[in-house]
């Protein structure tokens, strides 16, 4: 990543996780969706991927 101008900490593996529960829970609204997706045990986890919706 860096050869390419990318700071590795930026773009990490959970970063990208997060960016993609993110979006489709911004397109679909459906957090259990984002909750298996992520093989979260407790949907309390999943709920940071709200960002400001409630």
């Amino acid at each position: 990543m860096i050869w390419v101008g990318l700071r590795r900490e930026d773009y990490g593996t959970h970063s990208l996780r997060r960016t993609k529960a993110a979006l489709i829970y911004k397109q679909t609204v459906n957090l259990r969706a984002v909750q298996i997706l992520l093989g979260h045990t407790k949907i309390e986890t999943t709920q940071i991927y709200r960002g400001g919706a409630k």
